[in-house]
């Protein structure tokens, strides 16, 4: 509010004072408790449509035709959480056969010759700090 944003930059002008600091400086930076971009004042998120995100990132940067060649040594990262909604059950017996296909599909990228690691990542919901 103006109310608040006043009073903030009040406080912000008797620091300066005192302690000598440019105010220039600490006003290149968000004046706030959390990004406006991104949440509402309160701290909840803004909630967008991801549609929507991906033209805006389109329009900065355009999809590439074709990847470069691997010619450096590279890191597969894995959405564990796609992956089990991807492969459900895939068609197995026991759960032998489960996770025998589930290492078939991790390992996959193993195969090319610049693959040297792979991470596995899992959401988390119990998280405080975690986006879902």
């Amino acid at each position: 509010t103006i109310s608040a944003d006043r009073n903030l930059f009040g406080k912000l002008l008797i620091a300066a004072k005192c302690r000598e600091i440019h105010l220039k400086d600490v006003l290149c930076y968000e004046l706030s408790t959390v990004p406006y971009a991104l949440a509402h004042s309160d701290g909840s998120l803004r909630k967008n449509a991801k549609s929507v995100l991906m033209e805006e990132l389109e329009k900065e940067c355009p999809p590439a035709e074709h990847l470069p060649a691997d010619v450096l040594p590279t890191a597969h990262i894995v959405d564990g959480m796609a992956l089990v909604q991807m492969l459900k059950t895939a068609n197995c017996r026991t759960f032998g056969d489960l996770a025998t296909k589930y290492l078939e599909v991790v390992c996959a990228p193993l195969k090319r010759r610049t693959c040297t690691r792979i991470d596995v990542v899992f959401d988390r919901y119990d998280h405080p700090l975690s986006i879902k």
